[in-house]
């Protein structure tokens, strides 16, 4: 009662000139003996001007009637009578103010509240929502759309997929040009918002209106004349995926067998129980680590501070470098390779029966100070549940990796992908995936559901499965000579 009250102190005292006290304009008037003209009517509307938003608050107070006849209205029967000529008009009068004044504030707590934190998008936001739009385009009015293209939302300022369609505008294609293949400077808002809504798994941008589904052409490969029709798997969700085309396919290693060795390790780290609950169990993986390596690159999943166990294993910034994203890493020797460009895209969805969120690939382009050598390397962890794809299904899953690492690859790259695929062999994602790109090598953690995949399955000289290191999943390494 006492947070109530001072908000509503501090609410009327309000300009009187951006919001006129309700009393007035409903006839009231201060007269000599500071006494207050009793009311006619019980419903005072009162409608304050604030910039680039209009408020309308709708309040009740009690009629002179009501109060004469000693009460407040229906359900408040047990309150006092108030006896004498001055008293009724006075307490109207305060009735009324406190009335208008706890509007004020609760309206003004229930903007804020409906806009969360962000001001600039709950004042602009403020007309579209008292027409019926709420600020932004809800989840569910966009993520159905995805690459099929049923649905389409031109967004406007205030919203939140203008704000990245102006930062990759402004900022991001000057800054990362990569990251925005088949754009330029030039490229009009439709087409990096389209871009965004495709493309970038992060944005959250529902396709633009009057646009079409487009490949966009890989930064390193001519783009592809995209056939007239495209069949989707994925039904009509965020992630739905085109099927390629016969015969598209990444088995094709364009190096021959040569002197570069490259030596990778994917690992899921069991992070939450691990490091959360056992601190590290006496720096078990970072041991693990130390004992097969040293490694050219490696890949995390579960590594929420992937550097904790590569101190463990006595490995030091500098020496080795790393990228990070939506709980995965990839890290590799910084003396031996040259990080050329690097990325993160979120391609599938957990089921709701088990979902933690939106699964994704992190991918790094590294090339080596030795032999020049080009290495695309991918690292992914899987939508649960096992061996389901998530709400998109295996299939959709497998192709929307599959997209991202043929616009990703370099025409002579070497590719590489793992991870904790949270699908096993049997799986419609491990089965499509294994129909366009050589399988290399599986672990048995959970029926088998880490992974090798590349393109030059045939330099493999070494496939090793080193053990758990504490955690509930298989640590792997293949040696690759290309």
């Amino acid at each position: 009662p006492e947070q109530l009250a001072r908000s509503a102190g501090v609410a009327a005292m309000m300009d009187r000139t951006a919001c006129p006290r309700p009393l007035e304009e409903a006839g009231g008037d201060d007269g000599p003996d500071n006494t207050v003209q009793p009311m006619d009517g019980r419903e005072v509307s009162v409608s304050c001007s604030i910039p680039t938003a209009e408020v309308s608050i709708s309040c009740s107070t009690p009629s002179a009637e009501g109060l004469a006849a000693g009460g407040l209205g229906a359900g408040e029967a047990d309150v006092p009578k108030q006896d004498g000529p001055v008293r009724r008009p006075v307490l109207l009068a305060a009735l009324g103010l406190i009335a208008v004044a706890a509007c004020a504030a609760v309206a003004a707590l229930t903007a804020a509240e409906n806009d969360g934190g962000d001001a600039e998008v709950s004042i602009r936001a403020a007309p579209r929502r008292a027409s019926g739009n709420a600020s932004g385009v809800g989840m569910e009015a966009f993520t159905d759309a995805g690459a099929h293209g049923e649905g389409c939302h031109t967004v406007r300022e205030g919203e939140p997929c203008h704000r990245h369609v102006t930062w990759a505008m402004h900022t991001g294609i000057r800054t990362n040009p990569d990251w925005y293949p088949g754009l330029n400077r030039n490229s009009s808002f439709v087409e990096f918002q389209e871009f965004l809504a495709m493309e970038d798994g992060n944005s959250d941008c529902p396709r633009p209106c009057g646009s079409l589904p487009t490949e966009r052409p890989s930064p390193t490969l001519p783009a592809q004349p995209r056939e007239p029709s495209r069949h989707m798997v994925g039904g009509h969700h965020w992630c739905a995926a085109p099927v390629p085309s016969d015969g598209q396919n990444l088995k094709d290693c364009s190096v021959r067998q040569g002197s570069q060795r490259v030596k990778v390790l994917t690992y899921n780290l069991f992070w939450w129980n691990l490091f959360g609950r056992r601190n590290g169990n006496g720096g078990s993986a970072g041991n693990l680590i130390r004992s097969a390596g040293p490694f050219d690159v490696m890949g995390f999943q579960e590594a929420d501070n992937v550097w904790w166990p590569l101190r463990d294993a006595g490995m030091a910034r500098g020496e080795y470098e790393s990228e990070s994203a939506l709980g995965m890493a990839v890290v590799w020797r910084a003396v031996a390779w040259r990080k050329l460009s690097a990325g993160v895209q979120r391609i599938a969805e957990d089921r709701p029966d088990q979902w933690y969120g939106r699964r994704g690939v992190l991918w790094v382009r590294l090339q080596s100070v030795s032999t020049s050598r080009t290495l695309l390397f991918a690292n992914h962890h899987g939508p649960l549940p096992v061996g389901t794809g998530g709400i998109c299904g295996g299939q959709a899953t497998a192709y929307n990796i599959l997209r991202l690492l043929q616009r990703s690859a370099g025409p002579s790259d070497v590719i590489i992908l793992t991870g904790d695929f949270n699908a096993d062999s049997g799986s419609e994602t491990f089965r499509t995936l294994h129909s366009r790109i050589d399988h290399v090598f599986s672990g048995s953690s959970f029926g088998g559901v880490d992974h090798f995949f590349s393109n030059c399955a045939g330099s493999v000289q070494q496939a090793t499965n080193l053990g758990p290191g504490g955690s509930d999943h298989d640590a792997l390494m293949v040696v690759f000579h290309v």
